[in-house]
């Protein structure tokens, strides 16, 4: 990416931005971060305009052992950050709910698992930040229109109730993505890629590519869990963790609500763009 680019694309995602604060005037902003590479460059945009920027990460319940500690370092390289971990229903929910009704790897399962470990925990840090009734509360997210077919017709800004939703990096395609980490975050790391295949935040396994054994070799203490929840799982006559329910349950349970527009767990809702 040459220099008239890399400035194109970066004063692009600083004009959503700042364009979204001036309509809204929201009284707080946080960048919503998972640990994951594309919420790594919302960060990085953010501190280059903030003088201080407040960075929001989801405890799910059911992250993988390194997650705290990448998402601490990765943002405790930029000196004028704070970071707020907040949490959901986590994973005394998330054990009974699969105990009742199976590991949920179908659309309206997932719903309900964002909406109890992720939106919840938004929802909460949205009312301890407001002073006054009508304030607004945005954040700035690492959504790209070009992470699924589901994100394809992303808005670059997004309003619902209190809540206002940035994604100051939805035209990034995902070149002008790898190419940003190799000219700005050199040090950015993150272990979980290589372990289980994503940013580590949440291994409920919707896209059903984690196994036991994965987790196993690389988050002991998240396996030990997932290990006796599956076994029981088993035992009661549901299935296993990274095992499709039957067929008949899934189709039926296909019918059910979809994601909201806003969600930061969108993409692992479709087929993926190449």
């Amino acid at each position: 990416m040459n220099d008239f680019f890399r400035k194109y694309y970066l004063s692009e995602s600083i004009s959503i931005i700042e364009q979204a604060i001036e309509k809204y005037n929201p009284s707080n902003v946080f960048v919503a971060y998972s640990g994951g590479r594309d919420s790594a460059i919302a960060l990085d945009i953010a501190t280059k305009i903030f003088s201080h920027v407040q960075v929001m990460a989801i405890d799910t319940g059911l992250a993988h052992d390194k997650w705290r500690s990448i998402v601490e370092r990765n943002v405790g390289q930029y000196k004028n950050t704070s970071l707020t971990i907040v949490e959901g229903l986590s994973w005394e929910w998330f054990s009974g709910n699969v105990l009742e009704y199976g590991f949920g790897y179908t659309p309206r399962q997932h719903s309900i698992y964002y909406r109890m470990l992720k939106e919840r925990a938004i929802n909460s840090l949205i009312q301890s930040s407001k002073t006054h009734y009508y304030d607004k509360i945005a954040f700035i997210t690492g959504v790209r229109r070009a992470e699924s077919t589901k994100r394809l017709k992303t808005p670059d800004v997004m309003c619902v109730g209190a809540r206002v939703t940035i994604n100051a990096i939805a035209h990034y395609d995902n070149l002008r993505a790898k190419e940003y980490h190799a000219l700005n975050l050199p040090n950015y790391h993150n272990d979980c890629y290589s372990d289980i295949g994503n940013s580590g935040d949440c291994a409920c396994n919707w896209t059903l590519g984690i196994k036991l054994a994965d987790l196993e070799k690389t988050s002991p203490n998240l396996f030990e869990k997932m290990k006796a929840l599956s076994d029981e799982s088993l035992e009661r006559g549901g299935w296993c963790y990274g095992t499709r329910p039957p067929r008949e349950l899934a189709e039926l349970d296909n019918r059910g609500e979809d994601m909201p527009n806003d969600s930061l767990c969108i993409s692992c809702y479709s087929k993926r763009l190449i």
